[in-house]
């Protein structure tokens, strides 16, 4: 909920552009990376929630070079935000 949000465009089916307000891919990358590590998750969850960090964050990386991760998202716990170093050091290995 306190994640910040980016004004996005998505195309709807007849073409039209629609205005969306999504939460920053960075935080999301953080958040999904956090929840694969709760030990009470399930292991199903905890290995597709570590995938869909790693694949927001290297779409992060690679295409969105204005967003970088290095720069603090305050509004994120402090347990979410330590996920920074895992997830990159993942991206290395995958």
């Amino acid at each position: 909920m306190n994640a910040p949000k980016l004004d996005a465009v998505a195309i709807d089916e007849d073409g039209w552009p629609v205005p969306m307000r999504v939460p920053d891919p960075r935080a999301f990358a953080l958040h999904k990376a956090w929840l694969s590590g709760l030990p009470e998750r399930e292991p199903l969850k905890k290995t597709r929630d570590l995938e869909q960090a790693r694949s927001v964050a290297k779409l992060v990386i690679d295409e969105m070079p204005h967003l970088p991760f290095e720069s603090t998202l305050t509004s994120l716990l402090g347990d979410v935000r330590k996920m920074l170093p895992m997830l990159i050091q993942s991206l290395k290995a995958w």
